[in-house]
């Protein structure tokens, strides 16, 4: 029996209702504060998603939002990842805050709510915080509502013979795979991070993307000096 995966949430209701308590209850109340570094354009195009969304037109906002997607997600993979703006990275996060929520709307489907959560993943992942780190939040909600796959019925009797011969014959082994060796990328292109390894789930360590953050360099001084200091403390002991 295959995996049932459009089952109906439970009370989609409540889940809209967990979602909407997030957000201001009004659009005035929600405020962008984007700076001049976002194309007036975009800008709009961001206001007028959010407009729609607090007029009920989901639909219409979807569309939007999708729209701001593309272009900041533009922005976001245009030179190295540490000269991307911040208030790009804020404008993709918005955009994937109103997609995830308008997913949730009708139909209340699982997959509509797997689609939302990981759309909300991508904005953690490649965005910015916004509104308090409401997309952290978001993931939470989605991911306590959002209901199991169906698992296949076991009976006491539905084991295949070929299973149960398998399970005694103590000199079967598994099937061993060799090449499990996590690949070791350098500062990666973003797009070649997301179409090898982001989109299929596959494992990768990152090297030297973090190289360039002011946390890393603060550090490797305190490292640099706590050796220093344990060497010359050796020396006088010797």
């Amino acid at each position: 029996m295959s995996e049932d995966t459009t089952e109906p949430l439970v009370g989609p209701s409540i889940l809209w209702k967990d979602l909407r308590v997030l957000l201001p209850d009004t659009e005035e109340e929600l405020k962008l504060d984007l700076s001049e570094k976002v194309d007036r354009s975009v800008a709009t195009l961001l206001r007028q998603a959010l407009g729609l969304f607090y007029e009920g037109r989901w639909q219409k906002c979807l569309q939007a939002s999708e729209a701001v997607l593309d272009y900041s997600w533009e922005k976001l993979n245009t030179g190295p990842w540490r000269d991307v703006d911040k208030e790009w990275r804020r404008v993709y996060s918005f955009g994937c805050l109103l997609k995830t929520l308008c997913l949730c709307q009708a139909p209340q489907k699982a997959t509509a709510v797997a689609e939302a959560l990981r759309v909300c993943d991508m904005g953690l992942l490649m965005g910015a915080a916004i509104l308090g780190d409401i997309l952290l939040k978001v993931a939470t909600v989605l991911q306590t509502h959002l209901l199991p796959r169906k698992q296949p019925a076991c009976g006491p009797h539905q084991d295949q013979p070929a299973t149960k011969k398998a399970k005694h014959d103590a000199s079967s082994t598994p099937d061993v795979v060799l090449d499990r060796e996590v690949p070791r990328l350098r500062c990666p292109p973003l797009q070649h991070f997301k179409k090898h390894f982001l989109v299929p789930g596959r494992p990768v360590i990152l090297e030297g993307v973090a190289d360039h953050w002011p946390c890393m360099k603060k550090w490797r001084q305190r490292m640099s000096g706590t050796l220093l200091n344990t060497s010359c403390s050796t020396r006088s002991q010797s």
